[in-house]
């Protein structure tokens, strides 16, 4: 555990208000706004693909990566992370050249039109790998900025 990194820090994650905490399934399923009823039955179901060695529902035979066994869901207190869909990388983009001036349909640079980061597309390749969408808009708008520069 790293003590105050908030990606880390579970303490931390519960003062915030980013982690909700229950004594109970029912609790937890007001707390985080969904159907008791439904809660209960997903987490029966998931402790019966514990007991099976597999969640059927989402495939898994690991918590994460093919890594840790999967463990019942039963002793308080129970957790609730809230959380909502988005979109935070790309995998197409804007074709640019080696010096990430901006080509457009026929393969030609537009003149003065230069791009970097994530509107950029190719880079990803099969997966996305958390914060490389950072290195490659700060090492790409520096090709970037210095082409747009003469340089």
């Amino acid at each position: 555990m790293v003590f105050g990194v908030p990606s880390f820090d579970f303490r931390y994650a519960l003062r915030k208000g980013r982690i909700v905490q229950a004594d109970s399934i029912v609790d937890l399923a007001d707390a985080i706004g969904v159907p008791r009823d439904a809660l209960e039955e997903t987490v029966s179901a998931y402790n019966r693909g514990v007991d099976r060695g597999e969640d059927r529902e989402l495939g898994r035979k690991a918590l994460a990566h093919h890594f840790g066994n999967l463990v019942q869901i039963k002793a308080a207190p129970f957790y609730g992370y809230p959380c909502t869909a988005s979109i935070n990388t790309t995998y197409a983009g804007i074709r640019v050249g080696p010096d990430m001036a901006v080509r457009n349909v026929w393969d030609e640079s537009i003149e003065g039109v230069y791009a970097a980061g994530e509107v950029v597309g190719g880079f990803h390749g099969e997966a996305y790998m958390t914060g490389s969408s950072l290195v490659k808009g700060l090492i790409f708008g520096r090709v970037a900025a210095a082409s747009a520069l003469g340089g």
